[in-house]
């Protein structure tokens, strides 16, 4: 009975094993695995391990648990299959190996074949037995036949598959099926092989294989369109035949019908052997594209010289004068005879005219032929008698020149218009000259001009400026570069326009207008040095640029005079003043100065407001005052300023249509509490801006303060993959938040990766590594390292208490205005007034009211009197709650009472288990220590402590690397050999390894071995992590005489605590000091 109900228990197992393994969770599915022991379920349980160490890329254990699987059963082929797949990546040797056991004990399915196929040509030079069993299995079995397809023509295996493709068509001679798949087979191999190898030696046979496949065979018909006469009818029928592998010439036949001619020649490019569509490209052309038309056919000769009627068509180009246009005019690459003739007779005209002005002569050229190669001298006679022709009659000449294509054409009807004040017209032609390729200056120059007065909508400005910009990069010259700078810096594109004024500078260095506007891209990009240095040089011209000194007294710091802020004719003064007060108010807000806040609100409210109405159809004065209200709700909380806020941003959105204005928003209604509203306005703008970040970031918080993680975790993966690479730490940091909150621990992890990896400074990352760590002093270290990069964690209060740091616990509680960690941190400062001040919670406000009773005052007196007083000590005998018996442990320890501590300590050690407290003090105690520090702080005191002879226990001497040094220690005597023990122990522990190491350090004895401290050192810095870790290894390094790591590792420690520099700097001189190659 027994022995049925273990049978059904692993079958549950195993089903659930499974059905874990289905919902890819691999995690999981393992774990159950491993408690199966059941020998009946061994060879599934094995190729189920193999398989999971497969999806999660452990191709090492997948291979040894599918061997193991094929030790349990040899004829069975899905080991073998895992044992392939996890070799995929690795020696081709291998799977060679794994081919021999499997032809040895197995038979291949279609699907081992089939991966097998891809392979089977670097198998070949490897083992030729396999080959040829391979090749065998293939040839015996029809229902392989299809592997065929799947195996690569390679040079120097593809005679093999051309020689079984023919046996098999011999032994098979009856079965036209599979007559016409060998026959289909070879021509796709004969096509394969001119395209790869140029193996066009043996393409003659392709025609005999053809001839044994029906008419509508889709090879026939794939070869006729790659040959044939006709490709785009050909293709069509052979799309008729559905197979997917044809299924791409759709496009083909697509492109050619709308004649989308830049798709098209890509396609035939692309595509293997087609020289059929490079002769309907070239059909195309149009007639006058002689030089592309001849271009196409040349490249259909090159591919298959023998298509029909192709030699004719080349001649028949051949015969017609062929030109284009370059940068640098018209390139003449044919020229008949007859046109040569002509072109020689009108310009000897026109140089028969230059000399004598006579108008009547010119009329002759007029008459000659209509062809781009005389277009210049006809346009030259036709501008030239402009005056002397009839509208209709001039008309009819430009329209001819129009028609062959000709690009100056354009110039000279634009320049005709300008003579006529028709400016509309003129620039309408130069902008059609510049697209047909025209880099004429002057034309540049008008054009630019034409569409940077074209201001309609903002979808068409932002057109044009796009436009006028590719036309200004076109000129070689400083105007040009100027402009393309100016239009540049509208599009907010600063770093392209800097270049183009630094190129201007080069050429002419005393261009202040260029300096000024370079200094601008500089403040825009937040390159505060480079907009200082550029001050400098301004001033050195004599030149004082009131917009760069504003902005650098907020880059630095440097108090604006609110009396020099006027804003009755520019708003520039005005406006960085009020960005410096902002930014003021919000320092104050943070370090809880919430009074400066106010004084700062109250005294500008009326001047902003005055400025926003003078200045409000600015989009950068809707945002700073927007900007200023928003921070004035936020400290004072009258809803008035949200208000004032919302309209002001509002008022932004409509004249600067971005992104950020959507997002600054939906800001002001997510302080306000309306998330709903604000999810609803993303919502919408997202259909307008789907390639912005930065909306898709803020509709993914929204859903997370709605609690829908699902569509957050969808809003963030969107944004993580169109955002750049700076906006990428927070993305994925925001991401492993989301992934913590649905539990999905894989997409926590692989997502904190990523952000790390783009960013090891990003506070998000910081916090979130301290979230995921139990160890209260690694927590300690995040949490800060992200106050310091602007991040505060409402944990971090909590955090200094357990680590005894109430100062800045006291601190950090201020500043998140948290009133009950307030009062914890007075408290534990022995502030027990102030903490009553704070408190909500009467119970804990009994408690302190009775600390502060006239016990704790008659105490204080005595404390005051002398340190170490028999009072004191009965105050705290009388005392049962464990704060005071701790403290009577410390009394007795500073009098070197060592007998006396360690009897409490033993008391304390037999009750821990189930500790009797009677103070409401003990609510702390469990709060700031959790019951494993408490038992292992007990257990250290009592190794230190207790006489020699006395046996101590501890449930930590395993598990903790500090107990088991004193255990040892109490046994050796001896410091270094407690240690060394303790680190072969624990070799490749963290705390092991730096107890050893700042011992040795501490010692007045120095380590017997060098290399012993270097060792251990080296070790913990591949294992270890935070900042004391690098201190410890600076020491280490130095001490040993290792100058450049110690140098290496001071860098990567300043780099992860920028604070660190001033600290090191002294030590960093000395060993540069000591060792200059240093």
């Amino acid at each position: 009975m027994e022995n049925q109900q273990d049978k059904s228990s692993a079958k549950n197992q195993f089903a659930i094993a499974q059905e874990l393994f289905d919902m890819s969770s691999f995690k999981e599915a393992k774990d159950q695995l491993v408690q199966l022991k059941d020998p009946q379920y061994e060879f599934s349980k094995n190729v189920l391990l193999s398989m999971i160490h497969l999806k999660v890329g452990d191709y090492k254990n997948a291979e040894l648990f599918a061997r193991e699987a094929s030790k349990k059963d040899p004829s069975n082929i899905l080991p073998y299959k895992i044992q392939i797949y996890s070799n995929l990546p690795n020696a081709i040797i291998k799977i060679v190996e794994i081919l021999v056991d499997i032809f040895a004990n197995s038979q291949p399915d279609f699907d081992t074949m089939k991966i097998i196929a891809g392979l089977i040509h670097r198998i070949a030079i490897h083992n030729k037995t396999v080959t040829e069993k391979y090749i065998f299995t293939i040839k015996s079995n029809p229902e392989f036949f299809e592997i065929i397809e799947f195996i690569p023509v390679h040079r120097n295996f593809y005679s093999t598959v051309i020689d079984l493709l023919k046996l098999i068509c011999e032994e098979h001679s009856d079965d036209q099926k599979i007559k016409e798949f060998c026959f289909s087979n070879l021509v796709k191999i004969y096509i394969k092989l001119a395209f790869k190898y140029q193996m066009t030696e043996e393409f003659g046979q392709v025609s005999t294989f053809l001839s044994n496949l029906s008419k509508n065979h889709p090879t026939r018909l794939y070869y006729k369109v790659l040959f044939g006469g006709n490709p785009v009818k050909n293709a069509e029928m052979l799309l008729a035949h559905g197979k997917n592998e044809y299924r791409h010439f759709q496009n083909f036949v697509d492109f050619y019908k709308t004649k989308n001619l830049t798709a098209l020649q890509r396609f035939v490019q692309h595509e293997p052997m087609f020289a059929a569509g490079w002769v309907a490209l070239s059909d195309l052309y149009d007639e006058n594209d002689k030089a592309l038309k001849l271009f196409a056919i040349d490249a259909a000769i090159s591919i298959y010289p023998k298509l029909p009627n192709i030699a004719k068509k080349r001649n028949q180009i051949a015969n017609k004068s062929i030109v284009e246009f370059t940068a640098d005019g018209l390139n003449i690459i044919h020229q008949t005879e007859e046109d040569e003739r002509e072109f020689i007779k009108i310009k000897n005209i026109w140089i028969e005219y230059e000399k004598s002005k006579n108008k009547e002569i010119l009329k002759t050229i007029l008459d000659s032929k209509n062809s781009l190669i005389n277009a210049e001298i006809r346009m030259k006679a036709i501008f030239e008698l402009r005056n002397d022709l009839e509208q209709s009659e001039l008309e009819d000449h430009f329209n001819k020149l129009k028609e062959i294509n000709y690009q100056n054409v354009f110039c000279a009807i634009a320049k005709y218009e300008l003579e006529k004040g028709n400016e509309d017209k003129a620039g309408e032609n130069y902008i059609r000259a510049i697209e047909y390729g025209v880099n004429d200056p002057e034309a540049i120059d008008y054009a630019t001009k034409k569409l940077l007065a074209e201001d309609n909508t903002e979808q068409a400005s932002n057109d044009n400026l796009e436009k006028a910009l590719q036309y200004c990069k076109k000129v070689d010259e400083n105007w040009a570069r100027l402009r393309a700078g100016l239009i540049l810096q509208r599009l907010k594109r600063h770093d392209e326009a800097k270049e183009f004024f630094q190129k201007i500078i080069v050429n002419d260095p005393d261009n202040v207008k260029a300096w000024s506007l370079l200094g601008q891209c500089y403040v825009a990009l937040g390159k505060k040095l480079a907009a200082k240095d550029v001050m400098d040089k301004l001033r050195q011209y004599g030149y004082h640029d009131d917009l760069l000194e504003v902005q650098n007294a907020v880059f630095y710091g440097t108090k604006i005079d609110e009396q020099s802020t006027d804003f009755e004719n520019s708003p520039m003064m005005f406006l960085g003043y009020l960005n410096q007060i902002i930014e003021i108010s919000r320092k104050f807000r943070a370090f809880g100065r919430k009074e400066s806040c106010i004084e700062i609100i109250k005294s500008n409210l009326q001047r902003v407001c005055e400025f926003q109405e003078k200045w409000k159809s600015l989009a950068a004065v809707s945002k700073s005052c927007a900007d200023f209200f928003l921070e004035s709700y936020i400290v004072l909380n009258d809803p008035m300023y949200n208000a004032l806020a919302l309209n002001a941003y509002k008022a932004r959105a409509e004249s600067d249509l971005r992104p950020e204005s959507f997002v600054d928003i939906a800001n002001v209604l997510f302080l306000k509490g309306e998330v709903d509203s604000a999810v609803t306005l993303l919502k919408k703008v997202i259909h307008k801006f789907k390639d912005s970040p930065i909306i898709w970031i803020n509709l993914g918080v929204s859903y997370t303060l709605l609690c829908k993680f699902a569509i957050a975790r969808h809003c963030f993966i969107v944004a993580s993959k169109i955002s750049s690479s700076s906006q990428s730490s927070k993305i994925f940091s925001l991401l492993s938040a989301v992934a913590k909150s649905i539990n999905d621990v894989y997409l926590m992890e692989s997502a904190l990766e990523k952000a790390n990896n783009y960013s090891s400074d990003e506070p998000l990352v910081w916090c979130l590594m301290g979230m995921q760590t139990e160890n209260i002093s690694e927590q300690y270290n995040f949490a800060s390292t992200g106050f310091e990069n602007g991040i505060i964690n409402k944990k971090l209060p909590l955090l200094c208490l357990k680590m005894g740091r109430f100062i800045e616990a006291l601190g950090y509680s201020l500043i998140l205005n948290d009133d009950e960690m307030i009062a914890r941190s007075f408290e534990a400062l022995g502030k027990y007034e102030n903490a009553i001040l704070y408190t909500t919670d009467e119970n804990y406000k009994q408690h302190l009211l009775e600390l502060c009773k006239d016990e704790t005052k008659q105490l204080s007196e005595l404390n005051n009197k002398q340190y170490f007083n028999q009072e004191i000590v009965k105050f705290y005998q009388k005392k049962n709650d464990v704060f005071s018996k701790l403290t009577l442990i410390a009394l007795y320890l500073s009098n070197n009472q060592e007998t006396e501590a360690y009897q409490i300590i033993k008391e304390l050690r037999s009750n821990y288990q189930n500790p009797q407290s009677t103070s409401p003090n003990d609510n702390l105690t469990n709060q700031l220590m959790n019951k494993s520090q408490y038992r292992r702080i007990l257990d250290i005191w009592a190794l230190q402590y207790a006489p020699k002879t006395e046996k101590i226990k501890s449930e930590f001497i395993k598990l903790d690397p500090f107990v088991f040094y004193l255990k040892k220690l109490r046994k050796q005597q001896n410091n270094y050999d407690a240690l060394f023990s303790t680190t072969k122990k624990f070799p490749l522990n963290e705390q092991a390894l730096k107890l050893f190491l700042s011992l040795s350090l501490t010692s007045h004895k120095n380590v017997k071995n060098n290399k012993i401290l270097k060792d251990i050192a080296e070790t913990l810095n591949r294992i270890g992590s935070g900042r004391e870790t690098l201190k410890l290894l600076i020491s280490v390094y130095v001490k040993i005489g290792e100058w450049k790591k110690a140098i290496s590792t001071i860098q990567l420690l300043c780099v992860l605590n920028p604070n660190e520099i001033k600290n090191t700097k002294n030590l960093l001189l000395k060993i540069k000091m000591m060792v200059p190659k240093c």
